[in-house]
């Protein structure tokens, strides 16, 4: 298995995600309700759903980065 490949991949998927996701989802939640109590426990699930995706991504990364770093390649 290349792991540069999945560095690479899960890299661009870590920017794409700083970058693009977490402002959209933040106006997003911003722009449709004021923020309270009720509406911070009605939107909870979602928030949690991408911070899952965000960690998986980032184990995802840490371990192929340790792969690589046992076939000598520092990246």
């Amino acid at each position: 298995m290349n792991y540069v490949w999945v560095v690479k991949k899960v890299k661009s998927i870590m920017k794409w995600n700083y970058k693009l996701l977490w402002p959209i989802v933040l106006l997003f939640f911003l722009m449709t309700k004021p923020i309270t109590i009720e509406t911070f426990e009605d939107q909870l699930p979602m928030f949690m759903v991408l911070f899952a995706v965000w960690v998986g991504a980032y184990m995802i990364y840490l371990i192929a980065v340790k792969l690589l770093e046992k076939q000598g390649i520092n990246y």
